[in-house]
């Protein structure tokens, strides 16, 4: 509209109001297909997923924040990778306690690695207390043989 009457400042206000709209709605929808893909992320394992993307509307914007937060807590409460947590946990099934969440920093990557540990720590133990059994038996039964031939010398003397 070329006209610079009230008819045509309306109508440029009009316009840029339906740009202003197509931008933001733009804008939103972009925010909006990446809270899809952070989510499919998470969905994978990836707690360090997290939206970037900033929709011009408030709302959207606000549940962006709140899920990045709520993000932010999982992954210092969990941590990084609950494939990698997974991985670990599968391997203790299996009677295999030598390996460890990498990088470990949240609070069950960490509790995990600890887990882990306290179990080999325990296992050694038990190791150590199986040997000095087994080597008091073989010594018992040598007291046993060597009193059994005293006894056997005596009663045909």
């Amino acid at each position: 509209v070329n006209s610079h009457d009230e008819l045509g400042n309306m109508a440029e206000a009009i316009n840029a109001n339906i740009e202003k709209t197509q931008k933001s709605l733009e804008q939103d929808s972009h925010a909006v297909s990446q809270a899809v893909q952070t989510a499919k992320s998470i969905e994978q394992g990836d707690l360090t997923a997290r939206i970037v993307e900033n929709p011009a509307n408030p709302q959207l914007r606000e549940l962006k924040n709140v899920l990045n937060t709520m993000l932010d807590v999982l992954q210092e409460k969990i941590g990084s990778d609950t494939n990698e947590i997974a991985r670990v946990f599968n391997s203790y099934t299996k009677l295999d306690f030598t390996t460890q969440v990498h990088d470990a920093k949240g609070r069950v990557e960490i509790v995990t690695n600890t887990l882990g540990d306290e179990i080999k720590k325990m296992l050694h133990t038990s190791r150590n207390f199986a040997k000095e059994l087994e080597s008091q038996s073989k010594e018992l039964e040598n007291a046993v043989n060597t009193l059994s031939e005293s006894s056997n010398k005596q009663a045909s003397s």
